[in-house]
């Protein structure tokens, strides 16, 4: 397990729509397809605890990202202060969660998603 949190992965190239890739496309629409079922339960616990734990996963992969670059040696305050749109996002969204101020998400635009799991084809280029 430890050969993919090296800084310099070995191992197979990814493959684009290979079993692994489709496999994690899948959890990641049934994930967003859940949201469907817990918005029409009337319960607000499970909403306020799937808020929260959103907003614990989104802090707690912010902080493995930075202890992973230091252990690697690759955190600088160049490259690693939270001022890339992401790491905004993340604290922004994260806040957003918590306190269910929902002023910043109109602020980010619905293609910047897509863009996270969409491959950088050159037709992506034109739609700029």
């Amino acid at each position: 397990m430890t050969e993919f949190f090296t800084k310099d992965y070995t191992g197979e190239a990814f493959q684009l729509f290979g079993s692994l890739h489709i496999i994690a496309l899948t959890i990641i629409l049934l994930f967003n397809l859940s949201f469907i079922i817990v918005r029409r339960n009337p319960d607000g616990r499970l909403r306020k605890f799937l808020r929260y734990s959103m907003a614990i996963i989104l802090v707690c992969n912010e902080i493995g990202w930075h202890i992973w670059n230091w252990a690697t040696g690759q955190w600088t305050v160049q490259t690693m202060l939270p001022l890339h749109l992401c790491s905004v996002f993340v604290s922004f969204n994260s806040y957003m969660l918590i306190s269910r101020n929902y002023l910043f998400i109109a602020h980010k635009p619905r293609t910047a998603s897509l863009m996270d799991i969409l491959p950088p084809w050159p037709i992506l280029h034109h739609l700029h």
